[in-house]
């Protein structure tokens, strides 16, 4: 894959429009985006992997790996944005939690419930929107074992308009909550 243009520009301004192995800037020579590892040899075209280097140096080098403290400069800014990034993928696994704990609970209880067919126990199959609806419930403060046992209980029945009863019924209690919290 090419390095983008836009890349090229955040490379030269982040090694400050110098060569990182000899220090020369421009005009006085021609600047270019540079793998530290060759693609030859492996590298990538990432951020950390790229260097702002001049035409003599980047000519001279082919496909020879520079020395440590280039790759230790360009490598401590990835580490940085490697934690960084762990940082974050942490704390949104963190607020997924609680909702993966109520879509737990919920299908524990749901799967308690079997029914007989030629000889063995099936579980009821979960309409395709499942998740959607359980997330709206969660957010309204209705527990998941109640909402699993409700829909058990009313599983394929509906009401006169052709509508789920569970949603009906529920939607109900988030409107009754509603009031009460408005006083």
């Amino acid at each position: 894959m090419a390095v983008s243009k836009r890349l090229r520009y955040e490379i030269l301004r982040r090694d400050n429009h110098a060569c990182r192995y000899c220090g020369a800037t421009a005009p006085d020579v021609p600047l270019r985006v540079d793998h530290v590892t060759p693609v030859a040899l492996g590298g990538t075209d990432t951020p950390g992997n790229l260097v702002t280097s001049c035409e003599p140096c980047n000519s001279g080098k082919s496909s020879a790996t520079v020395d440590s403290a280039v790759v230790d400069g360009v490598s401590d800014d990835a580490i940085r944005w490697a934690e960084a990034m762990k940082k974050a993928a942490a704390e949104l696994s963190e607020q997924n939690q609680p909702k993966l704990d109520y879509r737990n609970a919920f299908e524990s209880e749901w799967n308690s419930w079997t029914y007989p067919s030629a000889g063995k126990r099936l579980n009821h199959e979960l309409p395709a929107d499942w998740k959607t609806s359980l997330e709206r419930f969660r957010t309204a403060g209705l527990p998941a074992r109640g909402v699993a046992r409700h829909r058990r209980t009313r599983h394929g029945q509906q009401d006169r308009q052709g509508r789920q009863p569970l949603p009906i019924l529920l939607r109900h209690r988030m409107a009754n909550g509603r009031r009460t919290a408005r006083g």
